[in-house]
């Protein structure tokens, strides 16, 4: 079912993924780029390496993209789908498992920020990339998914059902 609070379990999930995907791709990058640099030894493959280390810092902003992207979604289905009153009680419960699993999720990657070859990567870090609006948007994880979750419910239970006077 689109635009429900279901919606949202996978979509943090998808969301400590992706960053976990692209902390591990700059570790990567950053451990193979010097060698090959120095294995290539050419001027242009060197300048090319170089060019796409130093733009490696916009996947925080495609990371800022997606989390956007991946949760306003189900607020847009959410008024697509008609929606009973009486459900309100479910997402309720479903709001709080979700309140009390979401910090968890924050707690993972702020354990995976704070391991030994990615704290280079995190706000104050010295890595060659520092993914400042990653870092803060899973230092505020549970205040943002609480808000679009509350968001997502005013959706679906304030819209009008159209029937006419």
């Amino acid at each position: 079912m689109k635009g429900s609070m279901i919606d949202y379990f996978f979509i943090i999930v998808l969301v400590l993924i992706f960053g976990i995907f692209i902390l591990v791709g700059t570790y990567i990058k950053d451990a193979i780029f010097p060698q090959l640099s120095t294995a290539l030894n050419d001027v242009g493959a060197t300048a090319a390496l170089n060019t796409v280390s130093n733009e490696f810092s916009i996947f925080d902003e495609i990371f800022l993209f997606f989390f956007i992207a991946m949760s306003t979604v189900p607020i847009v289905f959410a008024f697509l789908i008609p929606t009973h009153p009486v459900l309100i009680f479910v997402n309720i419960i479903l709001l709080i498992i979700y309140i009390l699993i979401v910090p968890t999720i924050s707690n993972v990657m702020q354990q995976f920020w704070s391991s030994a070859p990615f704290t280079q990567y995190a706000t104050g870090g010295t890595g060659s990339t520092t993914f400042v609006i990653m870092t803060s948007v899973f230092q505020y994880l549970p205040i943002i998914a609480c808000g679009f979750s509350f968001i997502l419910m005013i959706v679906l239970f304030a819209k009008s059902e159209g029937r006419g006077a």
